[in-house]
């Protein structure tokens, strides 16, 4: 209500769409079963190719993507142990040929 938080709602996070020029604006991600995520500060998102979104949500060790149509590719969550887990500040998507790499081999160093 007016200026204040509705705290018995569910902490949900979206990430919105917004038209400079006439300030509309929509959500993209956050609000279908799936998508929830929850990022006080830090969170990042970064718009891929096919519509969709990689989602870091910091606070929560999670990162995630979420396809053109908003459903959930994959998700990955830094576990610590059992109970807690670790910060992501940053996941990013690479295209497959932003690596060249003709040999993965690690061979000893010499003398070692």
């Amino acid at each position: 209500p007016g200026d204040r938080t509705d705290l018995t709602r569910p902490q949900v996070s979206n990430i919105m769409k917004v038209d400079p020029q006439t300030g509309e604006s929509t959500v993209v991600a956050g609000q279908r079963p799936g998508q929830e995520f929850y990022s006080v500060i830090r969170g990042k998102q970064q718009p891929l190719p096919d519509g969709g979104f990689l989602i870091t949500d910091t606070g929560n060790g999670r990162a995630f993507e979420l396809d053109g149509s908003g459903t959930m590719v994959w998700e990955f969550i830094n576990r610590f142990d059992d109970k807690r887990v670790l910060e992501i500040t940053e996941a990013q998507s690479h295209p497959a040929d932003y690596f060249t790499v003709t040999d993965w081999s690690c061979p000893a160093p010499a003398g070692g």
